[in-house]
């Protein structure tokens, strides 16, 4: 009858292990972000990329406790200047009565993206899958000043936001990655812009939430700006489409892969997203959420490897991939 009893406890506590196993695994798979370790190498090259302005996400770090990532401790929420309107994802904070309609414009738009997001990026954060269930803010400012002011707080220091319609304000710890939040400058409302102006800045802000949550922090992963810039731009969803003699000999001659772009006629975006647009075209697209997938935890070598061969010149295939749509584009003009 003993033996009966321990028996019997034994396999009771087996299966009480394998329901708490699965649980902890239902829950964690796939998860983002992750706990970590942020070493003293990756904090230095990120106040590097910050310092130096080479990206447009500032990213800061926070490296010790407390950790409070729910929507109760956004500036939104503590500055009485803010209104907002919120649904299950997103909350949006707007200044000024008149930004109100913006914010609802904002929310409808922003859940039309998610779709499309999962379909490039492969996957969206929804607030179940980050810490805290924190909704994805994003700041309507009502002035350059507040854009700017904006920003800065949301970064904790000063930081370079000219020539810039939109910015995402990204926070790493050893808790994990938040996004403090989007901030759009008023200018994007404006009908001088024309009204896609919102819409396309959303989207590339958007695109970067995700690729920065997805982003291993564990360890320095380099990446050239193109590549970030690039994935932006394209999923604004009207890629340039280069087919142009001028356009294609700077690529050839000035864009290598593992080095950043020229800045000084933002090749980052344009030419950045004309590489995913041939990815997507003589890859696929699954293919390309694969290098995507590789390129969050991996440096760029390692993620071109992930869906070309060794033995191909990528860069050789990119720019005559661009040769020969410039020379269907002629055949189709004179046709005309």
């Amino acid at each position: 009858m003993r033996n009966d009893n321990k028996f019997t406890f034994i396999a009771l506590a087996f299966v009480v292990f394998a329901l708490i196993t699965g649980f902890i695994y239902y829950k964690g798979r796939n998860r983002h972000p992750f706990r970590y370790y942020i070493t003293d190498e990756v904090q230095q090259w990120l106040k590097e990329q910050n310092d130096a302005g080479i990206i447009d996400t500032p990213i800061k770090v926070q490296d010790h406790g407390p950790y409070d990532f729910s929507n109760k401790s956004d500036l939104g929420a503590t500055d009485d200047k803010w209104g907002s309107i919120s649904d299950d994802c997103f909350i949006v904070y707007y200044e000024g009565n008149n930004m109100e309609n913006n914010a609802k414009n904002i929310i409808q738009e922003a859940n039309r993206i998610i779709p499309d997001l999962k379909t490039t990026m492969g996957k969206f954060y929804y607030p179940s899958d980050v810490l805290d269930n924190r909704k994805l803010p994003i700041y309507l400012a009502a002035s350059n000043e507040s854009y700017d002011a904006t920003i800065c707080r949301l970064f904790g220091d000063k930081c370079n936001t000219a020539n810039t319609s939109g910015m995402t304000v990204c926070t790493v710890s050893s808790a994990g990655t938040s996004v403090e939040g989007i901030v759009l400058h008023p200018d994007v409302f404006s009908y001088s812009y024309g009204q896609e102006r919102y819409r396309k800045t959303l989207r590339h802000e958007m695109n970067h939430y995700v690729f920065y949550l997805s982003s291993d922090f564990s360890k320095v992963n380099d990446h050239p700006d193109w590549v970030i810039e690039g994935i932006a731009k394209y999923f604004e969803a009207d890629a340039p489409q280069i087919s142009d003699a001028d356009s294609i000999k700077f690529i050839s001659k000035y864009c290598k892969l593992d080095k950043d772009f020229p800045e000084n006629n933002q090749s980052q975006y344009w030419a950045g997203a004309s590489f995913y647009k041939f990815v997507a075209d003589s890859c696929g697209i699954n293919e390309q959420r694969e290098f995507l997938n590789s390129l969050y935890s991996n440096n760029l070598e390692v993620a071109l490897h992930s869906i070309f061969p060794d033995s191909v010149d990528v860069k050789n295939k990119w720019t005559q991939s661009l040769v020969q749509s410039m020379e269907q584009k002629t055949m189709l003009t004179e046709e005309q």
